[in-house]
């Protein structure tokens, strides 16, 4: 077997490719139309979308915090995100100046940034919370 050696590092691609190829090719065709990892794939998004349908026909309320759920999380997701490539900008600016600092600001910057975002969900989360204690049951 020929040496696969890139820069010091093994191609695994290579290694994959080696390894597939010495397998018999009755199993490698088996494992491939056997029904069972396509049903692996699949049970996930049909339980998703039956509990989905459960939540939207027994309490339409559970199913509207479901689809609520998913849109928060995306939202807070890409809060985060945003704020980690706006310290990222702002570190990246500012290394030829501040130089080993550079580092220290990027932990500060992400920590204040966090404080601020718990602050705003906590906010929104209150206004959410008092806005259902006159409601008539």
């Amino acid at each position: 077997m020929a040496n696969f050696m890139m820069d010091g590092f093994p191609s695994l691609f290579l290694r994959v490719q080696v390894w597939a190829g010495s397998r018999k090719e009755n199993d490698l065709k088996q494992k491939i139309e056997s029904p069972l990892p396509i049903f692996c794939l699949i049970l996930p998004w049909i339980v998703d979308r039956l509990v989905l349908a459960l939540a939207f026909l027994l309490r339409p309320e559970f199913g509207s915090g479901y689809i609520a759920f998913i849109g928060v999380a995306v939202g807070v997701v890409m809060l985060l995100s945003a704020l980690f490539v706006a310290d990222c900008f702002v570190t990246i600016l500012t290394a030829p100046v501040a130089g080993d600092l550079a580092g220290l600001l990027f932990v500060i910057l992400m920590v204040v940034g966090l404080y601020y975002l718990a602050d705003f969900a906590t906010q929104i989360f209150r206004s959410w919370r008092s806005s259902h204690k006159d409601t008539p049951q």
